[in-house]
């Protein structure tokens, strides 16, 4: 299985495993209060997500609506309709990014490692 696919698995399983947090209780959601939406990225469980990036899909088109799916800490805010391939696009671009940080941070690390290795040989 490749990486990938095996970190999806791993995020649908812990989302399986985080039934309170999936059970989004809107049932005092005022439609009406604007400053409320009723974004699940507001749950508290998201904090441990915060590696993991976040595509929020919406019927709320209007840029006041996206604009407070990114406040509330989406990555990327996709409104409907939206096509399949938008969306593997998006996707697929963040998960490079993500491998592209994670190489940029293992090398910075490495190289901290080895200066330090070598301050310790003088």
């Amino acid at each position: 299985m490749p990486e990938s696919d095996k970190n999806g698995y791993e995020l649908v399983e812990f989302l399986r495993s985080a039934p309170s947090a999936m059970n989004n209780d809107n049932s005092n959601y005022n439609s009406n209060n604007k400053a409320a939406p009723p974004l699940p990225l507001s749950l508290p469980f998201l904090a441990s997500l915060k590696t993991v990036p976040i595509v929020l899909l919406t019927a709320k088109a209007m840029t006041d609506d996206r604009i407070k799916g990114y406040q509330a800490g989406a990555d990327v805010v996709v409104p409907k309709p939206f096509s399949p391939e938008e969306l593997v696009s998006i996707i697929d671009n963040l998960i490079r990014r993500k491998q592209q940080r994670l190489l940029t941070n293992a090398n910075a690390n490495a190289n901290n490692n080895n200066n330090n290795n070598n301050n310790d040989n003088n």
